[in-house]
């Protein structure tokens, strides 16, 4: 049987390989393919011997191939579910994403704890159907909905991606899950009486750190997108001229544009206020948080609960973003402000043909007009005496 050796190693011990040469260029190399060992049968010997030579025989490297093989193996059980995740979200922040940190909170608080060590390749989506099951049942149909389409978005990124699909993944798991109802637009909107107690228990603090008051404060009376809020620096911020003017830069508005944001007076008080309170040259946001940072979303959720958790403020609750629904309901319903000037006041991308062909100096007038009328109806429903309302 031509190349078949056994080698004795002792102690009852044995080992059938066969031996050939491998030559690749110049470099010839002896190859030792193992086959059995002592225990093996010898016709089952005689089968793999066969074959390994049949192989050879065409120009393979059988001993080659298996090495091939093991790293392979190796790499796919490095390329876990939390390897996934970071290489997804550094694509995409290259990308300029805005919503990577929204993205990394759901997967990693959702998916990782359970997922992070997994192969990709193994994943199945029965795994990914019962987080989302699991999410569901707790109460949080939004968040499971925001679970599955991130997951969806991140399999179908890997599957375009050679080193994810050499990795072993070939098929989008979380394609394969029915997705769920959207669930019903909220239309909840503040009361007189919830804004008056709102705004009561953001100026008595109740356990709430002053930046984060002041943060909700603005949201009020600006109805900004809390992240824009939360995210705003001094540089942003021009107070000192008469018309006083907040510029949202397109790298941090949703529709990718520069946005002129008209300050009331009592929001540029409210900002002028918080000038005074924090070294602002040490600080470059408006609201910091912890090394350097701004605060997050997170901070507003937190505060927002303890208020509703402590009884500070009565049920039904609300989130933040029911503030901005409030806010376009009242100005089109109490002050009569048109749809386009509202939603100019939001940071709506314009949809009309009319209101595309408003000057910017023309949008500036009536947004500034809406700021300064909201606010005023603001302070004299929440009853303020302090300075923001005095000036408002």
């Amino acid at each position: 049987m031509d190349r078949l050796v056994l080698e004795v190693l002792g102690g009852g011990r044995a080992a059938w390989r066969v031996h050939y040469d491998q030559t690749a260029g110049r470099v010839r190399r002896r190859r030792k393919l193992k086959i059995g060992d002592a225990a093996t049968p010898l016709p089952t010997v005689h089968e793999r011997w066969h074959i390994a030579v049949g192989e050879i025989a065409r120009g393979g490297d059988p001993v080659g191939d298996q090495a091939a093989q093991r790293m392979v193996a190796a790499e796919r059980g490095e390329m876990t579910f939390s390897k996934l995740l970071a290489d997804f979200l550094a694509a995409k922040k290259q990308a300029g994403l805005r919503s990577i940190d929204e993205i990394r909170r759901v997967l990693e608080r959702e998916c990782k704890p359970s997922l992070g060590s997994r192969p990709v390749a193994e994943i199945h989506e029965l795994e990914l159907e019962a987080i989302l099951e699991r999410i569901a049942a707790r109460g949080a149909p939004v968040q499971a909905r925001a679970t599955h389409v991130h997951l969806q978005s991140m399999f179908e990124w890997a599957l375009g991606t050679a080193r994810w699909r050499a990795g072993g993944l070939n098929y989008n798991p979380a394609r394969l899950i029915k997705k769920a109802k959207p669930p019903p637009p909220r239309t909840r909107k503040l009361s007189n009486v919830e804004l008056r107690d709102f705004w009561a228990a953001l100026e008595e603090r109740n356990g709430i750190e002053a930046g984060t008051a002041a943060a909700f404060q603005l949201t009020l009376l600006l109805a900004r997108r809390s992240g824009e809020v939360l995210g705003l620096p001094w540089a942003e911020l021009e107070l000192d001229r008469p018309d006083r003017l907040w510029r949202l830069p397109p790298a941090r508005s949703k529709g990718s544009r520069e946005v002129i944001i008209p300050l009331s007076t009592a929001a540029a008080t409210l900002l002028q206020r918080r000038r005074c309170e924090i070294d602002v040259h040490a600080q470059p946001f408006v609201f910091p948080g912890n090394g350097g940072a701004h605060l997050t979303g997170g901070v507003l959720r937190t505060a927002l609960r303890r208020l509703f958790d402590r009884g500070r403020l009565a049920s039904p609750r609300f989130t933040v973003h029911d503030i901005r629904r409030t806010v376009a309901h009242r100005c089109s319903e109490e002050l009569d402000f048109p749809q386009e000037v509202i939603a100019a006041f939001l940071g709506h991308k314009a949809n009309g043909v009319t209101d595309e062909h408003y000057t910017q100096a023309s949008k500036l007038n009536r947004t500034r007009r809406m700021a300064e009328a909201w606010a005023s109806h603001l302070m004299s429903i929440v009853g303020d005496k302090t300075s923001l309302g005095s000036n408002s």
